[in-house]
């Protein structure tokens, strides 16, 4: 009778956010509230780190409160990137609509109350879903040229009519050359300058909440390498008898990292958690991938098994380095980015002036 009450209560809450609240959609519960509904649903994907996010919260609060013929949901994109890559979203935030089962349309960005829901409501009335989002080859090689800092061929790129304020979307909203080059050089940025690249509105904000993201990653890289080190002086003594190696087993092994369950199965058959996979031009193993994600438990199931900081593996630049020190240069990565991307904004800021 227990269980029983508890169920029922269960039901009633659950019909109660999606009659008045915002239901938060997983992995789990995706097609039961998005793919199934027979109203037209909205996904708000958000991350803690975007300002932008925190402030259309409430807005976004009270339509699902006016709204009873539609269902509004939320998606954290740090918490359900499958969902995030699956629905196309690459800024935030990003409204996503659905129509019976299927993805109509998105916005992008905050927008005012009643603005939102026009909106919205455009894009449900539409007779056929939107076209997919394609961004300029040619943009994505001009960003990918200022990135690598490659002055020659970003001159070239530019001499050849490349759009220099062109975009392509990503979690921050849409990226334009000149918002990229904020990590980099201020002569990469006047060479931008001097060819037309123009200072939007919220260049400013884009580039902090940018800078907000690199903190949070650093921040929750940070604990889980403290996390790892600590574990590798707790299990220091163990050297299990590894009896299975082979890239097989390597992709065995990294297919499972979001499967406990089916990892610890694969541990306890012998097989050596510190595989290398490659991974392009550079390789990693299922400790480092587990650190990247921060996945504690799958990290102490890890080193248990006897997985190490200290196996060399080859780094982005082709160097062999340990574990330990990939993630020491990419904290150090963070942080340069972060310093780089304020001081270039001052002085980007300055010659708009």
């Amino acid at each position: 009778m227990k269980k029983m009450f508890l169920s029922f209560a269960v039901v009633l809450t659950l019909a109660g956010c999606a009659k008045e609240g915002v239901l938060e959609v997983t992995a789990e519960n995706f097609d039961a509230v998005v793919t199934q509904a027979t109203k037209p649903v909205v996904i708000d994907f958000h991350a803690t780190w975007c300002g932008p996010c925190k402030t259309i919260k409430p807005i976004f609060d009270q339509l699902a409160q006016e709204y009873p013929d539609w269902v509004f949901a939320a998606v954290d994109i740090d918490q359900a990137p499958d969902i995030a890559a699956a629905c196309g979203v690459n800024a935030v935030p990003t409204f996503v609509v659905f129509k019976q089962g299927v993805q109509w349309g998105s916005l992008e960005g905050g927008r005012k109350k009643a603005q939102l829901m026009d909106e919205l409501k455009a894009i449900a009335t539409h007779a056929t879903p939107a076209a997919p989002y394609v961004p300029s080859a040619e943009v994505q090689q001009l960003m990918q040229e200022i990135v690598k800092g490659d002055l020659v061929a970003v001159k070239q790129m530019l001499a050849k009519g490349v759009d220099v304020n062109g975009s392509i979307k990503s979690p921050f909203g849409d990226m334009t050359p000149l918002l990229i080059a904020v990590a980099s050089t201020e002569e990469m940025i006047d060479l931008l300058l001097q060819a037309g690249a123009r200072v939007g509105e919220n260049f400013e904000q884009m580039v902090k909440t940018q800078c907000a993201m690199y903190a949070t990653v650093q921040e929750k890289l940070q604990q889980a390498f403290d996390y790892t080190r600590e574990l590798v002086q707790t299990y220091k003594s163990v050297k299990p008898p590894y009896v299975l190696t082979g890239d097989a087993v390597a992709q065995q092994l990294f297919g499972a990292l979001n499967d406990p369950v089916e990892l610890k199965r694969l541990i306890d058959t012998g097989m050596d958690v510190n595989q290398i996979a490659s991974l392009g031009t550079m390789e990693a193993t299922p400790l480092l991938v587990a650190l990247f994600n921060g996945n504690q438990e799958v990290v102490k199931m890890l080193v248990a098994a006897g997985a190490s900081l200290e196996t060399q593996i080859l780094d982005h630049t082709g160097a062999k380095k340990s574990i330990a020190a990939i993630v020491n240069d990419t904290l150090h990565t963070y942080e340069k980015l972060r310093s780089t991307s304020f001081a270039n904004l001052e002085y980007v800021l300055k010659r708009k002036a």
